[in-house]
């Protein structure tokens, strides 16, 4: 018999259940690492939260932090649920209304979590090289509506789960929280799934442009821009002042 055509040996239960069991043992792993990640998570940011919403005097700068502390304590109470999932090797129980709930919650907090570090990065420069218009217009309440307006555009770039986000039964009826481009309940056909890798395509490029690429070149923009005007300001001291 030619070494190319030798057969492969069976896939055997004892096979079988070991990889079953390196998987629970994995997803078991997981959990007990989400756990006291959890409970840090509430207890630091509820403490931020509350220094900043109640022991400091509110600023621009403190309204920042403020919110984006929401976002982190936000993701971290979403915890519990995604956990209960991995346990059960992600066999989803809380229907088809949290599914869609708890992603967009998560993507609405990732989105925002982005736009105002984005946001501080541009604060920073603009104190740094325009502080005449920084004292000027730089108010809190103009603060107030950036914040609102970021949550909002966090959301309408969240809102695709609410529509794409559902529940599937597979094999062994276990169901499956997952996203459905097409809208279609014909998972296995050839038009439907065209259709989701070309929806799917779009709002990756979408979330890609606008929640990583544009806020990174921006902060790194805004890094390089003030880390020069550093080295311009110190050049231009006299030495007796160093």
């Amino acid at each position: 018999m030619e070494r190319g055509n030798t057969p492969l040996p069976p896939t055997t239960g004892v096979n079988s259940s070991q990889t079953s069991l390196a998987v629970n043992t994995a997803h078991l792993a997981s959990a007990v690492l989400l756990c006291p990640t959890f409970l840090v998570g509430v207890l630091g940011n509820g403490l931020y939260l509350w220094v900043l919403g109640l022991k400091m005097r509110r600023t621009v700068t403190t309204l920042w932090f403020l919110h984006l502390v929401s976002c982190s304590l936000l993701f971290t109470l979403l915890i519990p649920f995604f956990t209960i999932s991995l346990l059960m090797d992600f066999h989803w129980v809380f229907g088809t209304a949290m599914c869609k709930f708890l992603n967009t919650c998560i993507s609405v907090a990732m989105f925002t979590s982005v736009f105002l570090l984005t946001l501080i990065s541009l604060d920073r420069y603009i104190l740094t090289h325009h502080p005449i218009w920084s004292r000027h217009h730089r108010t809190l309440p103009r603060a107030g509506k950036l914040v609102v307006g970021m949550w909002l555009a966090s959301f309408g770039l969240s809102a695709p789960y609410l529509a794409f986000r559902e529940t599937r039964v597979v094999d062994g009826g276990r169901i499956i929280c997952i996203n459905n481009y097409a809208l279609s309940g014909d998972w296995n056909g050839a038009k439907t799934q065209d259709l989701g890798r070309r929806v799917h395509l779009a709002i990756f490029i979408v979330r890609f442009l606008l929640g990583f690429l544009l806020p990174f070149c921006t902060i790194v923009i805004c890094y390089v821009r003030q880390h020069k005007y550093k080295h311009t300001v110190l050049e231009n001291l006299p030495h007796s002042c160093y």
